[in-house]
């Protein structure tokens, strides 16, 4: 499993599937890549303002058991990966109260396709502030630091604003992170065995 360009961490099978996978034992699990400049690439970085009734007509087209009967009013982060990176559980609440819980990263990915580009992101409503998890890698000690950063959601009142790194699944190899770790001057034995085993 592999992929083009990874927000600085991988995510696990289990995480990314939730219950469909739980029992997936320790293949696939989250690694920390913050050596990986996925900031320099195209839609590295990316945002998305989506209106409350966009929201709502996205999730009940493509969920089958949607609860939902209104336009979005708010939206809940409950659980991230292990690394903290990748949402793999989010809730919707409806202006009418009700509730819709998604789980596991990629199903979250699949069913928000054109909103997200990657489970990696923030959200909160237009005007608000949010706060991003900052990876840093250091090429000597091959060690990553973790820290945070505020973000300020601009955009129209009453829309939502997601704002992501990375694209795709965050499954396995990233072949970005892999270019960026040899460019980044990583020594190795073995290159195909020490590199891969970075990723899996």
């Amino acid at each position: 499993v592999f992929g083009t360009s990874y927000p600085g961490a991988t995510v696990s099978l289990s995480e990314a599937y939730g219950d469909m996978l739980s029992t997936s034992g320790n293949y696939l699990t989250g690694k920390l890549t913050a050596w990986e400049k996925y900031e320099d690439r195209y839609s590295g970085k990316w945002r998305r303002e989506v209106a409350p009734y966009e929201l709502y007509e996205i999730l009940s087209q493509r969920v089958s058991d949607c609860k939902l009967e209104g336009n979005i009013s708010q939206i809940n982060v409950i659980n991230r990966s292990e690394n903290g990176v990748y949402v793999t559980e989010i809730e919707f609440i409806d202006i009418f109260e009700n509730k819709l819980t998604l789980r596991g990263s990629e199903v979250i990915r699949n069913l928000l396709a054109g909103v997200v580009q990657s489970s990696s992101f923030e959200v909160g409503k237009a005007g608000s502030e949010v706060k991003e998890k900052i990876l840093s890698y250091n090429s000597e000690t091959k060690e990553t630091t973790v820290s945070e950063q505020t973000v300020k959601l601009d955009g129209a009142y009453g829309n939502f604003v997601f704002v992501g790194r990375g694209t795709g699944s965050g499954l396995g190899l990233s072949l970005n992170g892999v270019n960026d770790i040899v460019n980044n001057g990583y020594s190795y034995e073995d290159a195909y065995i020490d590199v891969i085993k970075l990723y899996y």
